[in-house]
């Protein structure tokens, strides 16, 4: 038959206590036939077998930053990256001042771009997600008929992270004769948004 054995480690001095609840039923936990490493409900790193209702009591990494206030003015015709001037919720301090995203947690994420613009003479709009410089994922170009206007331009896309040197940027692109900004007044949604959907 198998045995179920607790091992000690010689090097730690803390004494690790299995306690029952309260509770007046006969219970038997079974142990998966595979190796690995028992999460509880603080542990970052969540396994592919947790659903749905598991990984809402897990510390999911998450981030969205956001441009809140005044507009950021780009050159035209070239790709230019977002400057975003507030954010709202990093979990795990990945977001650095650069307006650059390293997780430190190997696995897919899911990264959500939304891009307000306006720029006179304007022809198309393009936005996208650089994954350590080189383009990962790009919107389809937005032509626009009209000019001094602003326009609104969005999509999402599940990038693997290495956990430890790969980073996550965006970059907007317009075409227009002058006055190309990134809209960042009251009502303007720049945004970009990641989380964890699953660890390596």
């Amino acid at each position: 038959m198998s045995k179920v054995a607790i091992q000690g480690n010689a090097s730690g001095t803390g004494t690790f206590t299995i306690a029952a609840p309260n509770s007046n039923t006969d219970r038997t936990l079974t142990l998966p036939d595979e190796a690995g490493t028992v999460l509880t409900s603080a542990s970052d790193v969540l396994s592919s077998t947790d659903n749905i209702s598991t990984q809402a009591t897990q510390n999911v990494p998450l981030f969205q930053v956001r441009r809140i206030t005044s507009n950021q003015g780009i050159s035209g015709n070239t790709w230019t990256k977002v400057d975003f001037n507030s954010t709202e919720v990093d979990t795990h301090s990945w977001v650095t001042g650069d307006d650059r995203f390293t997780p430190q947690i190997a696995g897919w994420y899911h990264f959500t771009l939304n891009l307000s613009v306006s720029g006179s003479s304007c022809t198309f709009i393009a936005m996208r997600v650089t994954k350590n410089g080189s383009q990962a994922f790009v919107t389809s170009h937005l032509t626009v008929p009209s000019t001094n206007n602003a326009f609104k331009n969005g999509g999402s896309i599940l990038i693997h992270m290495n956990g430890s040197t790969d980073y996550i940027e965006a970059q907007a692109f317009i075409t227009a004769v002058n006055s190309s900004n990134v809209k960042g007044e009251s009502g303007a949604d720049t945004s970009l948004q990641g989380f964890l959907v699953r660890a390596d």
